[in-house]
């Protein structure tokens, strides 16, 4: 006879093993059972699948080394072997001989006298009514009596078994991230438009700040120097100290200084020559002044003694240094602005009395709306290193609340999942995203995205319409098609012999665990 070797798995049962007996032919099947887990253990578990194989005229032998499940299948008459070889070349095939564990009721033996006979002969004495009275009241006393029985026992058949059922759905994570507008001329909270109330906050800051100039202007770095002649206007010697000035007599005289002590010999129109310096004020190439041009005394010398210079006076130079151009203006200005702003953003932050806890403030809706001072340091062109900027302003932001945007962003969440489902709450997270803009009155754009796990809501109601009554098996199948969950439903039945669940639905508890 052809052997059919069947290899079961851990999630095997007595359902499973059913219908794979019923896709093979008539014939001789070994199950062979996994070295790990636990299947068809109970007694009844193989009286079921001893049954089909019968109907299927089929003849099963079992591989496994379980201890419980080569009782049970000793006590069923089931062969069972320790590999698939020994299966093959064993004799005991051939004794086995299916035990009908749930027959029929017996017929009663024909030789067997009625209960009536049985009564009639005991009798020592005579009735004293009609023997067939006498076995009419004792059926119908018996008949009475089974229907009490039968009575109670349906009772306790239908009131007395309870059940608990245990089920964890299995669940998903879905994130949404919604746009959300916040605006400041909003009342209430909009659902429908993903609109949120918001309000506008404004604070005074002062700040200042100094970049280097990128300018370059020609400055003086360089005195002129010459000779003068002095020539005595006297008859007695003249002495000329060092820093004498003299100066040339144009509308802006250029002045010098002398930088050694002469005296002038006695006698009108005796000379005596003198080098001279530029002042500080003429440094450079204005200092440089042409042969005769310097011609005038200043102070109580001026009376005394006459000066001209024979050559012209040379040496005023200039040289290029950093100025402040016009674009340091600007770049200056918009440095600061931005830092008025972080500065404001700050304080905005930290005031308790203009921003809660739960609130924070939109970056784009910063703006300055009034300058109250604006002072540099220098002015466009002037010589420099270096440009300050002192500035005082005023700066104005809109105040959002995150807990009612994260209303919004959960009723997008709930939008997705649809109404069958349930988003588990202590999964929940939520990111403020990106500011989208700002517009011209205020409102601003900004993302909010949240995340959650998803689970099938589960209703008490229909999960005890699909196991009432039904054996713990099927019940547990029943359950696991009707529902995506994260494992095997949990049945417990009292008394847990009874192995099927209550006929009465109040008599099923049913627990649903959403924790994630």
């Amino acid at each position: 006879m052809k052997e059919q070797v069947i290899q079961l798995e851990k999630h095997d049962d007595v359902v499973s093993v059913r219908d794979r007996l019923n896709l093979l032919p008539a014939g001789r099947v070994l199950l062979v059972f996994p070295r790990k887990g636990q299947i068809l253990q109970r007694r009844l578990d193989l009286v079921l699948v001893q049954r089909e194989a019968v109907r299927m005229n089929t003849r099963i032998g079992l591989v496994t080394d379980d201890f419980t499940v080569i009782q049970h299948a000793d006590e069923l008459n089931i062969p069972v072997f320790y590999t698939v070889r020994e299966s093959r070349r064993s004799r005991r095939w051939a004794s086995q001989k299916p035990v009908e564990v749930f027959g029929g009721r017996s017929d009663r033996p024909a030789h067997m006298p009625s209960a009536a006979k049985v009564i009639a002969g005991s009798q020592k004495e005579p009735l004293l009514i009609p023997p067939e009275f006498v076995a009419v009241r004792r059926v119908l006393s018996w008949l009475i009596f089974g229907v009490v029985v039968t009575v109670l026992l349906f009772g306790l058949y239908v009131i007395l078994p309870g059940a608990r059922v245990r089920l964890k759905p299995a669940s998903d994570q879905v994130t949404v991230t919604a746009p959300i507008i916040a605006d400041p001329e909003l009342a209430a909270l909009n659902l429908n438009d993903r609109a949120i109330p918001a309000r506008v906050i404004g604070v005074e800051v002062e700040w200042s700040t100094t970049i280097p100039t990128t300018g370059q202007v020609e400055t003086p770095n360089a005195k002129a120097t010459g000779e003068v002649v002095f020539s005595n206007l006297l008859a007695e010697a003249v002495t000329v100290p060092v820093g004498t000035v003299v100066r040339t007599s144009a509308a802006e005289p250029i002045r010098f200084a002398t930088t050694e002590e002469v005296v002038v010999p006695a006698g009108i129109a005796s000379t005596v020559a003198a080098p001279v310096e530029a002042l500080d004020e003429f440094t450079g190439p204005v200092g440089n002044v042409g042969e005769g041009l310097i011609n005038r005394v200043e102070g109580p010398l001026s009376v005394q003694l006459a000066v001209t210079n024979p050559a012209r006076t040379r040496g005023g130079g200039v040289a290029l240094a950093a100025a402040v151009a016009k674009d340091d203006y600007e770049r200056l200005r918009s440095t600061l602005l931005q830092q008025l702003q972080q500065r404001a953003y700050a304080e905005m932050l930290a005031s308790e009395y203009l921003v809660g806890p739960a609130d924070f403030v939109s970056v784009e809706s910063l703006a300055i709306v009034l300058v109250l001072d604006e002072t540099y340091s220098e002015y466009i062109g002037e010589p420099a290193e270096t440009l300050s900027l002192d500035m005082r302003v005023v700066v104005q932001g809109v105040v959002i609340n995150e807990p009612q945007a994260r209303q919004v962003a959960y009723a997008a969440l709930a939008d997705r999942v649809g109404p069958n489902s349930r988003i588990l709450d202590d999964t929940l997270t939520f990111m403020r995203g990106d500011e989208l803009g700002v517009d011209d009155d205020r409102r601003v754009t900004f993302l909010m995205t949240a995340t959650g796990e998803v689970a099938t809501e589960i209703g008490p109601e229909r999960v005890r319409s699909l196991v009432t009554g039904q054996p713990a098996d099927r019940a547990a199948a029943a359950l696991g098609a009707a529902y995506p969950l994260a494992g095997e439903p949990a049945l417990e039945l009292w008394p847990d012999w009874f192995g099927r669940l209550p006929l009465l639905p109040f008599r099923i508890e049913v627990q649903v665990d959403y924790s994630p």
